[in-house]
């Protein structure tokens, strides 16, 4: 028969301020490893090569983008609000984007999207209403 993950996640607060929605991703959408041997690469060790700030947007999906640039490569990151409030996120990369573009959800553009150089990454600001789903372009550099 079907095998259920099944966890009892005690907190205190509400199921918002205890991260129930981040946990349970976690839980059902484990991290997969692969082993591999040493070589040379972009990321410094250490670094996640993308992360999302927020306490209620979460990523869903990360992908190459249906349309690939001739020149370097795009990457689609797809959020979406879970609380169902109005959130502000931080996307943070462990690398260089030469441009972010927020998409539909079938990968043509919205908008352009800022994005702030650093040395500790680049980050793109991000603003949503609730419920909403989010789907970002990164163009490499």
């Amino acid at each position: 028969g079907d095998v259920y993950k099944r966890q009892l996640y005690p907190h205190t607060g509400t199921w918002r301020e205890a991260g129930v929605t981040q946990r349970a991703a976690e839980l059902n959408q484990p991290a997969l490893a692969v082993v591999t041997d040493a070589h040379a690469g972009a990321l410094q060790p250490g670094r996640s090569w993308l992360t999302c700030e927020s306490p209620s947007a979460l990523v869903s999906a990360v992908k190459l983008a249906e349309d690939q640039p001739a020149h370097g490569a795009a990457v689609i990151v797809r959020l979406y609000e879970a609380h169902g409030r109005l959130a502000e996120a931080t996307l943070k990369l462990g690398w260089s984007v030469a441009r972010a573009e927020e998409t539909d959800m079938i990968e043509r553009s919205i908008a352009n999207l800022d994005v702030i150089h650093s040395a500790d990454g680049d980050q793109i600001p991000l603003a949503f209403t609730p419920h909403e789903i989010k789907t970002i372009k990164l163009h490499t550099a």
